[in-house]
This record gives C-alpha cells, structure tokens and sequence, in this order.
C-alpha cells in the first residue's frame, strides 16, 4: 500500500500571490511616501501631556517666549474644543509686529493649527488667545519654568501649552528621505552617515528578492 503524496501547488498561483503581495506592498508604501506632510520647523513638545485649565470667553491665555524658527508660517497648539468646533482667534506678536489668525478648536483633538505670514528670520515672540466659547481644556506640561510655551491664564501661569511650529505648503515623503536620512544619523557613530541608510534600504530590497526567488525554485 503506497502513500498519496500531496499535490504540488501550481508555480503559476505562488506567482500570483507573490506578485499580488508585491503589488499591495509597493501601492501602500508608495501612496504613504507620495502623501503630503506639513513641516515642522521646531516644537516643544517633549515631555507628557497633561490637561491644563479651560479658557473660557472674556478671558486670554497667553503663550508667552515663542521662539519662532525661520520659515515659520502656522502655529499648532494643544487646544481643543468641546461638542462643537470652537473659533479661536491668536494675536501673534513679534519686534513690535502683530499678526492676526483665526482657527475652530476641533471637538477632542488637540489639534488647533492658525495660519500667519512667513517669519523669514527667527525671531521670538508672544501668542495670545481668546475663544468665542469655552475651551474645555489645553495640552501640555503642568508646571512652567519661564521658559519657551509658558502659559498664562489672565497673566497668571498655567503651565506649558504644547506647540509645534509649522511651514506650509506641505510636501510628500519622498521629497523629504534625503532629509530624514540625514537627520537620523546625527546622534550615530562618527562612520555612520546617511549613506548607511539607504545601502541598508538596498540590502533589504535584495534580500527580499533573493528569497523570493529560492522559493520560486524549491517549487521548480
């Protein structure tokens, strides 16, 4: 009595499903590289967030020793707002300059962004705030030192409100790899450069192919 040997899978549908992964593969991580990005030019958000105090209408809150970077053209801030959108308007002052913006506190996102002429030098200045209705509350830090982002409630501080400062108009990853790859070998090895990252980008590429093609020939 012989045993049945189980049947081969057709080369042709392993192609396919090879291809079809591929394929996926290449329109996910080509739609993500091709997808805009604003850019940041500074932020400083590095610690955890916690809430801070509501702001409620006829009152301010101050965001006080902004230092703005070059290029810098919108500001987001940890506000948001409550069932609804809430409007906001920001009052950015800089060297004796006032520059008005206008932006709705999305419901449950700290996600407030207010646009503004381009700084084209760095400079340092004052943003303060005012809503139409109550902010439920801010994100950032707690405690304020006096230094960069202290928030001041009524000139009372509150706190650090976490900002990010931006450069519009936004551009796609792919122009920005070159960039990244530099930016991630600063704090490496004095021998690692942005070269390592893209002959690291090339090894995996060839590895996958490699496999892939052993595996085609162990079903030959």
């Amino acid at each position: 009595m012989t045993q049945e040997q189980p049947r081969a899978v057709p080369r042709r549908w392993v192609v396919a499903a090879v291809g079809t992964v591929a394929l996926l593969f290449v329109l996910l991580v080509g739609g993500w590289l091709l997808g805009t990005h604003v850019r940041t030019t500074g932020t400083n958000s590095v610690a955890p967030r916690y809430p801070l105090p509501a702001l409620a209408p006829g009152h301010r809150l101050c965001v006080a020793n902004l230092d703005l970077p070059k290029n810098t053209n919108a500001l987001r801030l940890g506000l948001a707002g409550g069932p609804k959108p809430v409007p906001v308007e920001l009052r950015l002052v800089t060297a004796g300059q006032t520059r008005v913006a206008h932006a709705e506190a999305p419901p449950g996102r700290y996600d407030t962004v207010f646009h503004f002429a381009r700084f084209d030098h760095a400079t340092t200045g004052t943003a303060c705030l005012t809503a139409r209705a109550t902010l439920p509350s801010g994100a950032g830090q707690p405690l304020g030192d006096g230094s960069e982002g202290v928030a001041l409630y009524d000139g009372k501080p509150q706190g650090l409100i976490t900002v990010a400062y931006l450069h519009y108009p936004s551009r796609n990853l792919l122009s920005a790899l070159p960039a990244g790859a530099r930016h991630a070998a600063l704090f490496r090895a004095g021998f690692v450069g942005a070269w390592t990252y893209w002959l690291l980008a090339l090894a995996v590429l060839g590895c996958w192919i490699a496999g892939i093609r052993v595996m085609l020939r162990s079903l030959a």
